[in-house]
């Protein structure tokens, strides 16, 4: 999980479209210090417009991966439940 959420701060930094701020607060670092002592600000406005960016920023990445599946690329395997695949993978 911590993978992914680097990925999305790197991302969500580098397009320049959002402040570190708002990023940092959405991720739930929490700042210190005395600024956060002052600061109240949550910035919730803003990361709503952030968070439908990155939604379809993940909806694209899809999208362009699904040309290139791995799983479309290999024979289907025969569906089954998650205990007959642990016993058959013995």
């Amino acid at each position: 999980m911590h993978g992914f959420r680097s990925i999305a701060s790197t991302v969500l930094n580098e397009t320049g479209h959002f402040k570190p701020d708002w990023i940092e607060l959405q991720l739930a670092h929490v700042p210190g210090g005395v600024r956060a002592v002052y600061n109240a600000a949550r910035y919730l406005s803003h990361r709503r417009l952030m968070l439908e960016w990155w939604a379809e920023y993940l909806d694209k990445a899809e999208q362009a991966s699904a040309a290139i599946a791995i799983e479309k690329a290999t024979p289907a395997k025969p569906v089954v439940g998650a205990l007959e695949w642990f016993q058959s993978s013995w």
